[in-house]
């Protein structure tokens, strides 16, 4: 499951940024984008479902990656909320069979997890170096990795995809 090679990293990035990007800004009008998730938020059932599946994708995809517990639990507590607030809305608007999810919906369409979500995973990638192979003191790039992540201003991780 976890990414062995620099190449399934780079394309688990692609996947992350295309996720949100899709997810949360097709159209903008100004400084408000919408996407996928907030069109089909108005259909009842159909976007909690895409909203369940785009997060299950992007987590899968940062564990895959090996991004951080604490960033993964940031992007599991935001998509939590937005699916909670979407699956309320079209629950209480099955249950008094009024269209009450317009306001729901409304508010949904401008929290943006989805996108957000994407960015704490990319920002998590982008401050890793991935290194293929064992992490081992005779692999040839462990001199040079180690005094590349201590020379750098910010603090990097290393992941040795071996």
């Amino acid at each position: 499951m976890a990414a062995r090679t620099l190449f399934e990293i780079n394309n688990i990035r692609a996947a992350i940024a295309r996720v949100g990007s899709l997810s949360d800004s097709i159209v903008g009008v100004g400084p408000f984008k919408i996407g996928l998730d907030g069109i089909l938020a108005w259909v009842p059932g159909v976007g909690t479902i895409y909203s369940l599946g785009a997060a299950g994708l992007l987590l899968i995809q940062g564990m895959r990656a090996r991004v951080p517990f604490g960033a993964l639990l940031q992007v599991t507590i935001l998509l939590g909320i937005r699916t909670l607030v979407t699956t309320t809305g079209e629950a209480a608007a099955v249950l008094t069979m009024l269209p009450i999810t317009i306001p729901t919906e409304l508010a949904v369409d401008f929290f943006r997890a989805h996108k957000w979500s994407a960015d704490i995973l990319l920002k998590a990638i982008d401050n890793t170096v991935y290194v293929e192979g064992r992490r081992h003191r005779s692999n040839p790039n462990y001199a040079d990795i180690k005094e590349q992540v201590r020379s750098g201003a910010e603090r990097r991780r290393v992941v040795f995809l071996g």
